[in-house]
């Protein structure tokens, strides 16, 4: 009784692999490339006259938004705040960047890619579970 292969007689082509890992890659580096390390080369149109004031007396788009404060945030990690036009927030603690999960392109990408996760951990359960 021999190994029986899950993919049998599947060979992807070489291009494919490489377009499946740079289509996503080029969007990322362009988006990060444009708005700069944390979103300091974005221009809001705003007014700094009614921005909130910090402690040493200079306003911040952060405080603008509440991105500070516990209430956005669920469970420490999560940021949630219909009022912040932002899709993509810096996390309060390091350099790591966030979604904005109250807008609904980021609760979309989100559904879709539990739903793909899903579909694959089924998908291939059934089919390592059938090959057995």
């Amino acid at each position: 009784m021999g190994f029986k292969s899950i993919w049998p007689d599947l060979t992807i082509p070489f291009w494919l692999i490489i377009s499946l890992i740079l289509i996503p890659t080029i969007p990322l580096i362009f988006i990060s490339v444009l708005s700069g390390q944390g979103g300091c080369k974005i221009k809001p149109d705003i007014i700094i006259e009614e921005l909130p004031v910090n402690t040493y007396g200079l306003s911040t788009v952060d405080n603008m938004f509440g991105r500070g404060d516990d209430k956005f945030w669920a469970l420490g990690m999560f940021y949630h705040n219909p009022d912040d036009p932002a899709y993509i927030v810096e996390d309060r603690f390091g350099s790591n960047l966030g979604f904005n999960y109250s807008r609904q392109p980021v609760k979309t990408g989100v559904i879709i890619l539990g739903l793909l996760l899903i579909v694959v951990y089924i998908w291939i359960t059934v089919l390592l579970c059938s090959s057995l």
